[in-house]
């Protein structure tokens, strides 16, 4: 991942945990992407959520992937459950984090 986009995407996180906080802290785990294999995702690991992208990912496929997962992060807590089905409470949490993510800074 260019330095440069992995710097956005931290500050990106350091923004959301102020404006929609999440039950654990976030971690940003970047990934060299295997052959036929898309390792970008989310999980949780007893003490932190951790955001998984994949180091080829352009800037704009960052900001996608950090609004998605991130709103697993903010249902796991919200339901104390960890699901990655895309029901209501996803859409609404993504819906969430999609507006705060294009608000005027």
């Amino acid at each position: 991942m260019k330095e440069r986009v992995k710097k956005q995407a931290q500050e990106s996180l350091i923004y959301l945990r102020k404006r929609l906080p999440t039950a654990f802290p976030v971690r940003l785990a970047p990934i060299t992407p295997k052959k036929g294999h898309d390792p970008s995702g989310a999980k949780f690991s007893g003490r932190n959520y951790i955001l998984i992208l994949r180091e080829d990912l352009t800037e704009l496929e960052v900001q996608d992937c950090i609004i998605h997962e991130y709103a697993h992060f903010r249902v796991w807590g919200l339901l104390q459950a960890q699901t990655y089905e895309h029901d209501g409470h996803w859409g609404i949490e993504f819906a969430r984090v999609y507006t705060e993510m294009n608000e005027p800074r």
